[in-house]
């Protein structure tokens, strides 16, 4: 099943259930995009029940990149840097 069919049925099981609350979490979807979708055919202002975008910032870690000549790999190249 795709994405688009899923978020179809969603929508349609939301129009029927309006006690039922859905929440989509992701680092990568466009909110807007989903936001617009599921508030498509609502009267503005007159539905509480709207879709709306809740923001919580995450901590950003750090990415250490480790680089080694092609020529100059041992055969015990993994035992080496898994003592990192």
């Amino acid at each position: 099943m795709t994405s688009k069919t899923f978020s179809g049925l969603l929508k349609k099981i939301l129009k029927r259930r309006r006690d039922l609350k859905l929440i989509v979490s992701s680092a990568t979807v466009d909110a807007e995009y989903i936001r617009d979708f599921f508030n498509r055919g609502v009267k503005k202002g007159g539905d509480k029940a709207a879709a709306t975008i809740l923001s919580v910032e995450g901590r950003n870690y750090s990415v250490d990149v480790l680089y080694q000549a092609v020529c100059r790999i041992r055969k015990d190249f993994f035992r080496i840097w898994i003592r990192l």
